[in-house]
């Protein structure tokens, strides 16, 4: 955790180790696989089983993929509008929220709010980047700058609401 806490590795992970912790410390998950994680110990199970691993091998190509894609796409965004409130939605600039923000527009959602959530100070933030395509969509958009110390200031609501966090001892070995 604290690479993702520090946005990379630091001491004494730091120099030639770091790719060496990062490889020692990740672990790959089998395609729709959970991590089951109780008193210290974690469990691998999947959530669903993929066709092809019941033994019903490979799907069919559907004859016009990307438009059958676009369709699936659009529906699991419509299905998620269900709301007696103004529609919001995290954007990155990246492909993925851009996208649903796009549909969300192309579904004809009125009034789209966006929130884009960076850190302060860093060269490498996507808060611009963000803000030009709430432009370019439209939207209401709301840029949130963080610091590291705000940021885990707010683990403990943002872990089960302080449970998690509280039991292990989590939140004072990241700082």
């Amino acid at each position: 955790m604290r690479y993702f806490a520090y946005r990379g590795a630091r001491r004494p992970y730091c120099g030639e180790n770091a790719a060496e912790y990062v490889r020692h410390a990740a672990y790959t998950l089998v395609p729709s696989g959970i991590i089951h994680w109780k008193n210290g110990h974690w469990q691998e199970s999947r959530y669903r089983t993929p066709p092809e691993a019941e033994g019903g091998g490979r799907m069919p190509v559907p004859a016009d993929p990307v438009g059958g894609f676009l369709e699936v796409f659009a529906e699991a965004v419509r299905l998620r509008m269900r709301a007696d409130v103004s529609i919001g939605a995290f954007l990155s600039s990246g492909l993925a929220s851009s996208s649903i923000v796009a549909t969300l527009k192309h579904l004809g959602v009125p009034e789209i709010r966006t929130f884009s959530v960076g850190f302060h100070g860093t060269v490498d933030t996507e808060l611009p980047a963000a803000a030009e395509t709430a432009r370019i969509l439209g939207t209401i958009h709301t840029p949130v700058e963080l610091d590291v110390d705000q940021l885990l200031g707010l683990m403990p609501t943002l872990t089960c609401g302080g449970s998690w966090a509280e039991e292990t001892g989590r939140l004072r070995d990241w700082a």
